[in-house]
């Protein structure tokens, strides 16, 4: 469901925030103006590079840091609102629990601060378990469990809740790829449950994968924000077409202005900058009797966006 029909779950507004430096000098600047929405049922992945105001922006979100200046709205109410608190899941990049408990006594104690039913805190625990692969360890204590380990745990106890929107700050940091490619299997289903979901990750093949849409934030302000087709993930950014049978000449219809023209071992090879001049181009080679050998779309992924916000690249429209 678009934001556009509803209350987003989540809304950051002209969100500002900076730090004193030291010996009171002067004040660094961390968030300039930040615009966010995230919409019941999606998954917006907050990317950026280290030290663009990620971790900083999650902090406000979760009432840990408080704004400058600006609005934010999460389930509609302030992050201080206790409600609101009750409907979020949270797993910090850095998640710290005491390490002479084990994973059930973890999220015992996370159902516990819930206020869960008995029964309801008992089947939560036991679900959260299974789902995150932690039911051979469920006694162990966490001191002596890997990170990757620890990570699940973390990410179990920002489920116990069943939160309307779980926000992740790299939850894929220190798992193996099983754990990886089961935990963006988590996701995807927390997704299909209809759970909204703000997934802040460095790795950007998982946001591709997972995210609805995304926004880079670099030096403190969003450069592009929108659903993943509009910056041309999964589009042909350009299109190369391999003709036999036909010239440099004869291969290119008139008014065509292809990126480049050439042949190669007989074979006339063109690029063309769209999947329609391709579509023309192959009825006019179909027409002039020649055979097309193949036809191999290039595209853009979030790798590619991602250089161009680094790059200085002008903010997409929210």
């Amino acid at each position: 469901m678009s934001a556009a029909s509803e209350e987003p779950v989540l809304l950051l507004d002209d969100v500002r925030k900076s730090y004193r430096t030291p010996f009171g000098l002067g004040r660094i600047e961390v968030l300039r103006g930040v615009n966010l929405v995230v919409g019941r049922g999606e998954t917006v992945g907050f990317l950026g590079p280290n030290g663009a105001g990620k971790t900083t922006t999650l902090k406000i979100i979760m009432g840990l840091a408080r704004p400058d200046g600006g609005t934010v709205r999460v389930l509609g109410r302030p992050p201080s609102d206790r409600n609101a608190r009750h409907g979020v899941g949270f797993l910090p990049e850095q998640p710290y629990f005491y390490d002479y408990l084990t994973p059930r006594e973890i999220l015992e104690l996370a159902a516990a601060l819930f206020a869960l039913p008995s029964a309801v805190a008992r089947k939560r625990v036991a679900d959260g378990l299974e789902l995150l692969g932690l039911s051979r360890v469920r006694d162990t204590p966490l001191r002596k469990l890997s990170k990757g380990w620890l990570q699940r745990v973390g990410l179990a106890q920002a489920l116990i809740g069943a939160p309307e929107l779980v926000v992740l700050d790299e939850p894929m940091s220190g798992l193996d790829p099983v754990g990886r490619r089961e935990v963006r299997e988590l996701i995807a289903s927390l997704k299909n449950q209809g759970t909204s979901v703000l997934l802040s990750s460095h790795i950007l093949s998982d946001a591709e994968l997972l995210c609805d849409r995304v926004a880079v934030v670099v030096g403190g302000q969003i450069r592009y924000q929108g659903p993943l087709a509009r910056f041309g993930a999964g589009e042909a950014a350009f299109v190369d077409l391999v003709i036999d049978g036909l010239d440099s000449q004869r291969a290119v219809p008139p008014g065509l202005e292809p990126l480049s023209v050439e042949m190669r071992a007989g074979l006339c090879c063109v690029r063309v900058k769209s999947q329609s001049e391709a579509d023309s181009l192959l009825r006019h080679c179909l027409e002039q009797a020649g055979r097309v050998v193949s036809v191999t779309p290039n595209r853009v992924g979030l790798e590619e966006i991602f250089a161009q916000a680094l790059q200085g690249g002008s903010a997409g429209a929210p």
